[in-house]
């Protein structure tokens, strides 16, 4: 019996690995270390650029506070949540 194509993805998000993994943490950690450096970079060039990048950051919380219900995150790791809903699985 075919019980359709969103089982195939739910049975696949249970068999997920949900513990970080050194190779996730190290790619977070990447990844907050390049955009802090990008950022100050752009410091030297641009002494307006921590407004606007405030601006964004404020931009980006009202968009997910609006589109939070619109996002599940079941079946994840505890990890994941760390997000909320934005998950990089």
């Amino acid at each position: 019996m075919d019980k359709g194509f969103f089982y195939f993805f739910s049975r696949q998000a249970e068999l997920f690995d949900k513990k970080a993994t050194l190779e996730i943490i190290l790619f977070e950690v990447f990844v907050i270390f390049i955009s802090a450096l990008l950022l100050f970079l752009a410091y030297k060039k641009d002494k307006k650029v921590l407004l606007k990048y405030g601006i964004v950051c404020i931009g980006v919380l009202i968009f997910e506070s609006f589109t939070h219900p619109l996002w599940l995150n079941e079946k994840l790791g505890a990890w994941s949540y760390t997000y909320l809903d934005v998950s990089w699985v």
